[in-house]
């Protein structure tokens, strides 16, 4: 439930069953795409000593991507919370820092991507025309 309320994901896993979740990402605020996917997410949890791979659907639905969460027994309430912080501290760093794949480059165009780049916090080394160094 606490993964629902903060607004990132949708659970496509069912209630009773296998002891697994398995969720995906929604758009992003105000109904934007976001510039990372799942198996960005996943790599970035890793980093984090979180175990949660990203897959991508059959042939038929290739576009829908989620991440799979095996829920052992000794999961505890604690370590649920911490996961979900985790995973909201994850995608508050992606959110802010530029990642975008082939894929989505491909969808919104190269025009966004440099329209993104134009913008915002990333700052343009100065061009310097004379360099220090050792002949």
């Amino acid at each position: 439930d606490k993964l629902v309320e903060t607004g990132h994901f949708k659970i496509l896993s069912k209630d009773v069953g296998v002891p697994l979740v398995a969720i995906s990402l929604l758009p992003g605020k105000d109904g934007k795409n976001r510039f990372y996917d799942e198996f960005q997410l996943s790599d970035r949890l890793r980093q984090s000593g979180w175990t949660l791979p990203a897959y991508t659907m059959p042939p038929s639905i290739s576009h829908v991507k989620l991440l799979r969460a095996v829920i052992r027994e000794d999961f505890s309430r604690a370590l649920a919370d911490k996961l979900v912080a985790d995973m909201n501290r994850a995608i508050d760093y992606l959110d802010h820092h530029f990642c975008v794949t082939e894929e989505q480059v491909k969808e919104y165009g190269q025009h966004v991507v440099d329209d993104f780049l134009g913008k915002g916090p990333h700052i343009k080394p100065p061009k310097k025309s004379k360099f220090n160094g050792v002949c």
